[in-house]
């Protein structure tokens, strides 16, 4: 009987280390999204810059291989006048995310152009999107909005928002 028990410890004990074996094989990925954030931004129209329209990157886009970074951050990388007079607003998004809603004293803003930012020379691990969000004629509070929504795991969604202070 002794014998039996004995038997069925040890079967139990590689079992569970059977189970944490492959526990700790299995690769997993873990994402952290940021939190949303609301920020203020000062700005002075005589000094404003011009900033460029980003050219559209779809030709010669490296490949895809292998499973999407998800979506972890969104952040307001530039701003200023874009060519054609409008104030337009890029936004950097690191990993893979849609944009669900961008606004500007809610008015919907265009997606005016792209480019993808790479990390070793051919993976894509997030973007720079140009909005244009329309004239600004004359001075006051403008606030932009914008929505992502990670499109791989963890399914989060990342709200930035930014008021432009036009004196």
């Amino acid at each position: 009987m002794e014998k039996m028990k004995n038997n069925s410890l040890h079967k139990l004990v590689f079992m569970f280390f059977l189970a944490f074996l492959f526990t700790c094989a299995i690769p997993t990925q873990v994402f952290a999204i940021e939190s949303d954030s609301d920020s203020t931004i000062i700005v002075n129209m005589d000094d404003m810059k011009l900033i460029e329209t980003l050219s559209d990157t779809t030709e010669g886009k490296p490949e895809f291989k292998g499973p999407a970074p998800g979506l972890s951050s969104v952040t307001i990388a530039d701003y200023g006048y874009l060519p054609n007079g409008n104030f337009g607003v890029v936004v950097q998004v690191m990993g893979y995310g849609n944009p669900q809603t961008t606004t500007f004293n809610g008015r919907p803003c265009n997606l005016v152009g792209e480019q993808y930012i790479t990390s070793g020379g051919n993976v894509i691990v997030g973007w720079f999107h140009t909005y244009d969000c329309g004239p600004v004629t004359q001075p006051g509070s403008y606030n932009f909005s914008t929505t992502y929504r990670s499109v791989v795991s963890p399914y989060g969604t990342i709200t930035r928002n930014a008021t432009f202070n036009f004196g």
